[in-house]
């Protein structure tokens, strides 16, 4: 959902809004953005960034020339 939401790894700009999302998944655009609250939330804890570590490092190394492409924000 949050790949939907974000365009996360997609080859083009891939953003949807919550009532396209909630189509996909025959939910309400509230019911979607609820559950991308607690997905967000869910990331933040300490042992959930603890293992997304290595996506920060290998986004530093492969973005260190190319501004503005980072897929997470630190």
């Amino acid at each position: 959902m949050l790949r939907f939401r974000y365009g996360i790894l997609t080859d083009d700009d891939g953003t949807m809004t919550l009532n396209d999302i909630g189509k996909l998944y025959n939910l309400k655009g509230e019911r979607i953005r609820q559950i991308e609250l607690r997905a967000l939330s869910r990331l933040r804890r300490p042992e959930r960034l603890q293992a997304l570590q290595h996506f920060r490092q290998a986004n530093q190394q492969g973005a260190a020339g190319d501004q503005g492409t980072s897929l997470v924000p630190y």
